[in-house]
């Protein structure tokens, strides 16, 4: 991820699963998106700029004509360096045509991926000893495990079933592809947090700093309007601005619409006690609804 005009853009990229539950018209919806975007933003002179790769792009899936069984999510680092041709694996594990555990060559190294049910950790974690949780130790010597956790040059595979069909018999699914715009917000996130020092790549609480100071919201909101784009998801009443999140951005533009008579984007979202009308009154009853908890009264 990067900008063409800033070289090797693709060597520092991180990869990982971000998974959220939420509620959506009062129901519970888990989020599942495996996304890769650039480890900082690529500042430059502490501020980012134009060509600053602040985004990423995540994979969320809709929906399949069929019940899902589950999902795998796998990332790796294909090198021709075999010391550094590594991805996560539960052990045993198995290694690849070459030796390594990352690039999955032959088919049988691909299947593997596509069925294994794992979903690895993030790439920032990976030089962290995870092997309490049934992983196969880091990447050896420690100083190519934190090469990768710093950023590198990764690709991901993320796989649904498995499904069972007969001769003749077709399977349709939804997928979006996502662009979630904002991931990156503080230039010195990175820098701060992680940076070139060793030790903040062995230390759970730094990298911990590190992921709290990235931006998922956007992705949120755009896996949202995929799910009712794809008729999965009806309007929520609140999300005056349409981006299907409840915030005080909901507020400022029904207060807008209210008192300087701006056009409303929605109906009847904006329109809190069902009497036909926008008024002050729909603005107590959502700043209650978004910050009290309060139910709406229709």
């Amino acid at each position: 991820m990067g900008h063409p005009t800033s070289g090797a853009y693709f060597q520092d990229d991180l990869a990982g699963l971000f998974q959220t539950d939420t509620v959506v018209n009062g129901q519970p919806l888990h989020l599942e998106i495996p996304y890769i975007g650039d480890q900082d933003g690529d500042p430059s002179g502490g501020v980012f700029t134009a060509s600053s790769p602040t985004s990423i792009v995540g994979v969320y899936f809709l929906g399949a004509s069929q019940p899902l069984a589950k999902t795998s999510f796998n990332w790796w680092t294909p090198n021709g360096n075999i010391d550094l041709d590594w991805g996560p694996q539960l052990a045993p594990g198995r290694l690849n045509q070459s030796g390594g555990r990352g690039q999955p060559e032959g088919d049988k190294m691909k299947y593997y991926c596509l069925s294994n049910g794992e979903k690895d950790y993030d790439q920032v974690t990976s030089a962290l000893n995870q092997t309490t949780a049934g992983w196969l130790p880091p990447l050896t010597p420690q100083g190519n495990a934190i090469d990768i956790a710093n950023g590198y040059d990764t690709r991901y595979l993320y796989t649904i079933g498995p499904f069972d069909l007969a001769p003749a018999e077709t399977l349709s699914f939804s997928i979006s592809l996502l662009a979630g715009t904002g991931f990156h917000n503080n230039p010195q996130n990175f820098s701060q947090n992680l940076g070139a020092t060793i030790a903040n790549y062995l230390n759970p609480a730094k990298i911990e700093a590190y992921q709290q100071g990235l931006d998922f919201s956007d992705l949120i909101s755009k896996a949202l309007a995929a799910r009712q784009k794809a008729g999965l998801m009806q309007p929520i009443r609140g999300d005056i601005n349409g981006d299907f999140l409840l915030t005080t951005a909901d507020v400022v533009t029904l207060l807008n619409i209210v008192f300087l008579g701006t056009p409303p984007p929605t109906f009847p979202e904006h329109d809190m006690n069902c009497d036909g009308l926008a008024t002050a009154a729909d603005v107590v009853l959502l700043l209650n609804y978004i910050f009290l908890d309060v139910a709406l009264p229709c």
